[in-house]
């Protein structure tokens, strides 16, 4: 006899409510099990994306620690870079260098490169922050992995790479309406590298 858990929710209560029955039916248990690694993939965006703000906004990593309860900036640092685990590895130092390598060589190619790749950061987290972002369409998936390319990559690939996302997300491709702000965002970006060519 099947318990009480709702198969459509994705929250941790309705999971947890599996746990509470006295006598879990196993199709439910399995259900709530099959839910976990979706929510897992949804939190640890959130998280990047929380991190990332925070970094953005210019808070500290000691600060970010404190408010994730972790012993270290060190410790925020690696756990920042296991959440994106597939593209950068674990390198806390190896991080470091190419960040401080990306500002140089975006500083020295000028203000735009630097406000675009702002905005490039911006719009991943727009992404990140859409827990259904891949139900938009296949663009939607292809788009979100340029993205996170482009993050990293040097001006001209940068440039190159914007330019795909644009043209994914303006694309038939996207088979949802995208929030105005993601728009807007996308908008900007077009921009910024149209006045590039």
């Amino acid at each position: 006899m099947s318990g009480p858990f709702d198969r459509q929710s994705r929250s941790p209560q309705s999971i947890a409510a599996v746990l509470d029955q006295e006598s879990p039916d196993v199709a439910d248990i399995l259900a709530a099990l099959a839910l976990v690694p979706a929510m897992r993939a949804e939190l640890d965006a959130t998280e990047r994306a929380l991190v990332d703000a925070a970094r953005t906004a210019g808070v500290s990593w000691n600060n970010i620690a404190d408010a994730q309860g972790l012993a270290s900036r060190q410790a925020a640092e690696q756990r920042r870079l296991r959440l994106d685990d597939a593209l950068y590895g674990r390198d806390v130092v190896a991080a470091r260098r190419r960040t401080s390598r990306q500002r140089t060589v975006d500083t020295a190619t000028g203000p735009a490169v630097v406000a675009l790749r702002a905005a490039v950061a911006t719009l991943r987290s727009a992404i990140d922050r859409t827990p259904d972002w891949d139900t938009f369409g296949p663009a939607a998936g292809l788009a979100r992995q340029t993205i996170q390319m482009a993050g990293d990559a040097d001006p001209g690939a940068l440039v190159d790479l914007v330019r795909l996302v644009v043209g994914d997300l303006t694309s038939p491709g996207i088979t949802r309406p995208l929030k105005r702000s993601t728009l807007d965002l996308v908008g900007k970006l077009g921009l910024m590298v149209s006045n590039r060519t």
